[in-house]
C-alpha cells in the first residue's frame, strides 16, 4: 500500500458512497485513486474480477449537510477533502465535485429539487481557472446549468500564491494567529 489518507464521500442524504484515496506521493500523474470494485474489470484472459462488484463513479461531496438542507447559497468546489477543509473553515454549506467536469448533466436540476431553498451558487474553483482552458471551459458549462435552472452563480476568486480556496483561507487564519 502506498502512503496516503482514505477520504470518503458523502452523498446527499450524508451517506458515504464513495472512497478515495490521497496518495503522498503522486502515482504517475495520479494524486488520488478511487477504490472500487468495478464488475466491468477483467483479468488479461478476460474474466471479470468483480462480477458482483459496483464502480464508485465520480460522484459530489457534500458537506455541512445540516445547513445545505436550509441554506439559500452554496460554495461549488472541486475534490472532496478541499470542499471539506473549505466547509469546515467557512463554516458553510459546500458542494464537491470530484473534477472540474464529472458534474451530470442534471446536477442543477437536482441541486433545484433535493434542495429547494438554495438561489445561488459560488464557484471556487482552483487558480488554474484563470491559466487552463479545460478548466475554464468546465466552469463555463457548470455555470450555464445552474443557471438554466435559475441560480444566480458568481465565481469566487482570491490573491495568489494560493491555489485553491481552501489554501486562501487556511493562510488567512494563520495571518490572524497571534502568540499567548
Amino acid at each position: 500500500m502506498f502512503p496516503g489518507i482514505v477520504i470518503p464521500t458523502r452523498d446527499a442524504w450524508g451517506r458515504v458512497v464513495a472512497l478515495s484515496y490521497r496518495l503522498d506521493v503522486p502515482l504517475e500523474k495520479a494524486k488520488y485513486l478511487w477504490w472500487s470494485s468495478d464488475p466491468s474489470k477483467t483479468f488479461p484472459d478476460g474474466g471479470l474480477k468483480y462480477p458482483e462488484g459496483t464502480c464508485s463513479g465520480t460522484p459530489e461531496h457534500y458537506s455541512n449537510l445540516p445547513l445545505l438542507e436550509s441554506a439559500s447559497d452554496v460554495l461549488i468546489t472541486e475534490g472532496a477533502l478541499k470542499g471539506q477543509i473549505i466547509a469546515d473553515l467557512a463554516g458553510g454549506p459546500v458542494i464537491s465535485i470530484a473534477g472540474v467536469s464529472t458534474f451530470g448533466h442534471d446536477f442543477a436540476s437536482f441541486l433545484r429539487e433535493r434542495f429547494p431553498r438554495l438561489r445561488s451558487a459560488v464557484v471556487a474553483y482552483d487558480r488554474d481557472i484563470l491559466s487552463k482552458k479545460e478548466v475554464a471551459q468546465a466552469l463555463e458549462r457548470l455555470t450555464r446549468q445552474l443557471e438554466g435552472e435559475m441560480f444566480r452563480v458568481r465565481v469566487r476568486t482570491w490573491p495568489a500564491p494560493s491555489k485553491g480556496y481552501d489554501d486562501y483561507l487556511l493562510a488567512t487564519r494563520r495571518g490572524q494567529e497571534v502568540a499567548a
